[in-house]
């Protein structure tokens, strides 16, 4: 009989974005979350917004770069896609989840959150507006997941990016407020296939390095975990924090794609807006050719970050765009994550 390295309860895990050539589009208000990272100077108020809009800058060039999002599932149909989503996986026991809650479709997605982080990501104004979505289906209708579901998941993911030998990356906006070691490991095994991983921080104002995945970032690995801030610069009050957050973006009111419809949009927030944004800032890396292992990814999108938050700087210090109170997120990172063509 197999020697067991361990024994754990199955965690539910909870929901918490070629040569290449660059364009621009104007965003209004509403998109302002594409707008902050598209520049290193904070976007106006929505009063102050000029009424043509502000530019966003993106990269043609990017359809051979994909993003697997690991979450509630994805419309493929909706109109921000253009046709790039494509459906992955759904495990099996999210499928069973959602059958009995007598929902028709069981490969799409019955409760929105994976739609509106997929279309972030890489949306039509999306961060990686041309690049592909595959849809790995982990969370059911009320948006729970267990530990299990979780790692397959990812081992589909992982399995189906290196079989077709893909430049991809993946996206977890996810976790779980417990150091889970089984999932850990098997992200950890992701990284080691050199497959980069961004994972959302947590939305409980709380230490992100007591979570899963979230934990796993800072030294710990080369995952990427991302905190939020508000469109004020400032982080936002319910985002994790601390020495596990690598790096921040934006989190509060972000617009995007509904589930229940194909052209609908609706209004989210929580560092689960945060990760996908991320992502794709990391697919036009790897579009790009400037990264391919996550290591390398992660410490290009560290130094592509700007300089907007100090936990060190006075209230009053013009060079600082807030104050960030060290009592109440101790040693989160103070970039802002920026990607300029």
């Amino acid at each position: 009989m197999p020697e067991v390295e361990h024994v754990e309860p199955n965690y539910i895990f909870d929901m918490d974005t070629t040569e290449v050539t660059c364009s621009e589009n104007m965003v209004g208000p509403e998109n302002w979350g594409v707008a902050r990272i598209s520049q290193k100077e904070a976007v106006p108020d929505p009063s102050l917004w000029p009424s043509d809009g502000i530019p966003y800058r993106y990269e043609d060039g990017l359809d051979d770069v994909y993003i697997y999002v690991i979450d509630s599932g994805v419309n493929v149909d909706h109109t921000d896609f253009e046709g790039r989503a494509s459906w992955g996986y759904t495990t099996p026991t999210v499928k069973e989840d959602d059958r009995k809650a007598n929902f028709p479709d069981l490969d799409t997605d019955n409760r929105g959150h994976g739609t509106h982080v997929a279309a972030i990501a890489a949306g039509k104004n999306g961060v990686a507006r041309n690049a592909k979505i595959v849809s790995v289906k982990t969370l059911n209708h009320k948006g729970k997941g267990y530990a299990s579901d979780i790692i397959e998941a990812f081992e589909w993911a992982a399995n189906d990016i290196s079989a077709k030998k893909r430049k991809a990356v993946i996206n977890a906006s996810l976790g779980a407020p417990v150091v889970v070691k089984s999932v850990d490991d098997a992200v950890r095994e992701v990284l080691n296939q050199n497959i980069p991983v961004v994972v959302s921080a947590g939305n409980d104002h709380n230490d992100a390095c007591t979570y899963t995945p979230a934990g796993l970032g800072g030294s710990n690995s080369s995952i990427v975990t991302v905190g939020a801030t508000t469109r004020e610069e400032k982080m936002a009050g319910f985002s994790n924090w601390g020495k596990c957050v690598d790096v921040l973006a934006p989190g509060q009111s972000i617009e995007s794609a509904a589930h229940y419809d194909t052209s609908d949009h609706i209004l989210k927030s929580g560092t689960s807006m945060s990760a996908p944004a991320v992502s794709g800032i990391i697919a036009r890396k790897l579009a790009k050719g400037e990264a391919s292992t996550p290591s390398s990814v992660k410490a290009l999108v560290e130094l592509s970050a700007t300089e907007v938050i100090s936990d060190t700087a006075d209230i009053t210090d013009p060079d600082h765009f807030f104050y960030l109170n060290q009592a109440a997120f101790p040693t989160t990172p103070s970039l802002i994550s920026y990607m300029a063509c």
